[in-house]
């Protein structure tokens, strides 16, 4: 069950409620002085606000390991409590606590597009956007360009996709190395998705670079928001670009290599790699063994809450519509009839 906090529970709890899941984050006089701000009794400090970000990082590693659905509900909930605290924050505090809450109003826009509601991934994302261009914070600003990259590249639309991370990397918004990478990689995916093979290798050559270069100085200049990318995770975006440029053999070799490498806790992430070793199988014409590992990935993604794996899944399952008589197609389009 997912983890919901009401806003009013919190409070009336004098902010024990929100501190409660993650008993020993915080010691006896760091619970009282969050709860203190929580209430109201006093107004919000750095050190608060610090709080609220070592949260976030609970939270973000949550979903990575178990998807929104156990995590969504505590999100939305602390969002609550942050837009409260942001008329009773001084000038000095202020922009701290805008920036902590674009961060977590782009982890709820990342949790609803895995959820496949577009329409709330859209408004958190301007949200964070908003949030972050008050705080002044440019890098940050920048990053939630590259998320709405990666919402128009969910959505199927990899020109605009293509002009918000080439935006991102436009010099303005003073991204450092990794965060760059993230957005040639979504400039990558983009031109996969248009067909556009020689442009797709160039930025993920270029990703490459600039993750090496991050590497180089241990990413000790990075935001915790990049958290979740680095030269470990960039393989099986190649893959995934591999199979969308209908390169079936390089993506299933690929791909596979990003699985081995990627522990075994990630579940949702190992389901996501195995959904587009799937979409490879069938491009090489193999409709028994596509349907079998995208049926298996799909359940793990539904069962996580990532219920927006289901547009791409239709669509696999269309294209095998030749072998439909196949059993294993059969159990896949089963599947997706259900859920």
């Amino acid at each position: 069950m997912p983890v919901r906090i009401p806003r009013r529970t919190m409070l009336k709890a004098g902010g024990a409620a929100l501190l409660a899941p993650f008993a020993g984050l915080l010691d006896a006089s760091d619970q009282e002085r969050v709860a203190s701000v929580v209430s109201g009794r006093s107004r919000p400090d750095l050190d608060s606000v610090e709080h609220f970000q070592a949260l976030l990082a609970h939270f973000r590693k949550l979903d990575d390991l178990m998807g929104p659905r156990c995590v969504h509900g505590a999100v939305q909930s602390t969002i609550g409590v942050l837009d409260g605290l942001r008329d009773a924050a001084e000038p000095r505090v202020r922009p701290a606590l805008l920036s902590v809450c674009a961060q977590y109003e782009q982890l709820d826009a990342w949790m609803w597009l895995d959820g496949g509601d577009s329409a709330m991934a859209h408004s958190r994302h301007d949200r964070a956007l908003a949030r972050a261009t008050e705080a002044g914070n440019q890098p940050l600003a920048g990053y939630v360009l590259t998320c709405k990259a990666n919402q128009a590249l969910e959505e199927g639309n990899p020109g605009t996709a293509i002009a918000l991370a080439s935006e991102a990397r436009s010099g303005k918004w003073a991204l450092t190395p990794a965060v760059e990478a993230l957005a040639a990689e979504r400039q990558a995916r983009g031109w996969a998705m248009s067909g556009e093979g020689d442009h797709c290798e160039r930025q993920l050559d270029e990703a490459a670079r600039l993750l090496a270069t991050s590497s180089e100085h241990r990413g000790t200049d990075e935001p915790p928001w990049i958290y979740f990318f680095g030269e470990e995770h960039l393989p099986a975006q190649r893959g995934i670009c591999y199979a969308r440029l209908g390169r079936g053999d390089a993506a299933i070799s690929v791909l596979d290599e990003a699985l081995a490498n990627l522990p075994g806790e990630y579940v949702r992430d190992r389901a996501w790699y195995r959904f587009w070793s799937a979409r490879a199988y069938a491009h090489n014409n193999e409709p028994g063994r596509a349907a079998t590992v995208a049926r298996d990935a799909v359940q793990a993604l539904i069962d996580a809450g990532s219920d927006g794996v289901l547009n791409e899944a239709r669509k696999l399952h269309a294209s095998l519509a030749r072998a439909k008589s196949t059993p294993e197609v059969r159990e896949f389009g089963e599947l997706l009839q259900t859920s």
